[in-house]
């Protein structure tokens, strides 16, 4: 039935596709994407953690600013990669980089300074995203949530956040 669908979005899209996507939209006089489901966190993926799902790259980045449309990102705290879980053996090639380990020794020492977890400092990384945002996490346990929950109320400055990426 025409008409029903009034709002929709797209998960794991490349940057360079969302204009090609709101075109055809355009073309065929349906709404544009209004949600963007894509990896998005403090923590780089050094690969797809399975077939087709992609990280927010700056094309995606600079969508998302330019149109004023959402993120939902998923695995905001890369599956415990800033918690220092045990993380599960598919993930490790995602995460376990220098890069990875140097943001999240940057993270910890920031945390440090604030008298918060490195935890809650990736997820304010995240959620202080220069676009709208909102963060699937994942908590493993009660005292994770409420580290997640006092996450939210954390701001970043800028200088936080540029910080914790400058030596990587």
């Amino acid at each position: 039935m025409k008409g029903s669908v009034s709002s929709y979005g797209i998960s794991n899209i490349r940057g360079d596709r969302l204009s090609e996507f709101d075109h055809a939209a355009n073309l065929l006089g349906i709404p544009p994407l209004q949600l963007i489901s894509n990896y998005y966190g403090l923590a780089q993926q050094a690969c797809s953690p399975w077939p087709g799902a992609y990280q927010l790259e700056i094309s995606g980045l600079k969508w998302l600013q330019k149109h004023k449309r959402p993120l939902l990102c998923w695995s905001a705290l890369a599956q415990g990669w800033f918690a220092h879980c045990r993380m599960s053996s598919h993930f490790l090639p995602v995460y376990e980089t220098d890069i990875n380990r140097t943001r999240r020794a940057l993270a910890q020492e920031l945390a440090q300074k604030k008298g918060v977890t490195a935890l809650q400092i990736a997820l304010s990384h995240t959620l202080s995203a220069p676009f709208r945002i909102l963060a699937s996490v994942g908590p493993r346990s009660i005292k994770e949530l409420e580290e997640i929950i006092d996450a939210t109320s954390l701001t970043l400055s800028k200088e936080d956040c540029v910080f914790l990426t400058s030596l990587s």
